[in-house]
């Protein structure tokens, strides 16, 4: 199995930002692209197949708020 590899997030003032490894980046400028492009860009880079192997574990009951 392959070493994970980790995003940072972290608060810039009221603003939460999320940065991702080199290796994940979008061949695109997101901040103008329109939202089809990015989409496109997300199933190109195959994040559907990396989390159906995701292993969530069992499901925990839990009381009604």
């Amino acid at each position: 199995m392959p070493e994970a590899v980790k995003a940072r997030v972290f608060m810039s003032g009221r603003s939460q930002h999320v940065t991702i490894p080199a290796e994940f980046r979008f061949a695109t400028d997101a901040a103008r692209a329109d939202w089809v492009s990015i989409f496109a860009a997300v199933d190109e880079a195959g994040f559907q197949e990396f989390l159906q192997d995701r292993d969530q574990g069992e499901y925990e009951a839990r009381e009604e708020l």
